[in-house]
């Protein structure tokens, strides 16, 4: 009889610290294409996401004080009157 046995591994250096939500917090954020890919194709792209971040902004009381987009990544800088850093930017 040949027994197989199930193992879960996590292996603890990928897990992401937990977000810490501050009334009043500053954060970086920031993400990247999987593998370094282009996330834009060009003005409509940036335009759409920028549409985002201002609807997202608008909903949460975000208030985004600085952003740069390059066409693998993007990163922000906002401030949270609330703390609702992790609710805005899943």
């Amino acid at each position: 009889m040949l027994r197989v046995q199930a193992c879960l591994c996590i292996d603890l250096r990928m897990v992401r610290p937990l977000r810490v939500d501050v009334h009043g917090g500053w954060y970086h954020v920031s993400a990247r294409g999987i593998e370094r890919r282009r996330i834009y194709w060009g003005a409509n792209y940036c335009r759409h996401f920028l549409g985002l971040l201002e609807a997202m902004s608008e909903r949460f009381c975000v208030e985004v004080h600085a952003y740069c987009l390059m066409p693998n990544h993007y990163h922000l800088i906002v401030r949270t009157p609330e703390a609702n850093a992790s609710r805005a930017i899943q």
